[in-house]
C-alpha cells in the first residue's frame, strides 16, 4: 500500500536562508566555489562590525597575527606563500 502525497513545508528558518544559500539549492550547480564565496560575502558585515576581529589592525598590519592563529601557529606547519589560511 502506497503512501499519500505529501506537500513538503521547509521551516521558517530555511525561507529565511541568505540569497547565497538559494541558489544551492539550484540544479546544475557545478562549481560550488562561487556558492562558498557568496556564502561567506554574506557574513563579512557581522564579522567587520565585531570588535571581537579588529579588522582595523589587520588593514594596517599585513603582518599582524590573531591571538587564535598565534596559539595555533605550531601546529600548522609551513604556511609561506599561502595568502590565506582558514582555521
Amino acid at each position: 500500500m502506497s503512501k499519500p502525497h505529501q506537500e513538503k513545508t521547509e521551516p521558517a528558518a530555511a525561507a529565511a536562508r541568505p540569497a547565497s544559500l538559494l541558489a544551492w539549492d539550484s540544479a546544475g550547480v557545478t562549481d560550488y566555489r562561487d556558492l562558498i564565496r557568496a556564502n561567506w560575502d554574506d557574513r563579512v558585515p557581522a564579522h567587520v562590525a565585531s570588535a571581537d576581529y579588529d579588522v582595523r589592525r589587520f588593514a594596517e598590519d599585513p603582518e599582524f597575527i590573531f591571538g587564535v592563529v598565534r596559539f595555533d601557529l605550531p601546529l600548522l606547519g609551513d604556511v609561506a606563500g599561502l595568502r590565506e589560511v582558514h582555521l
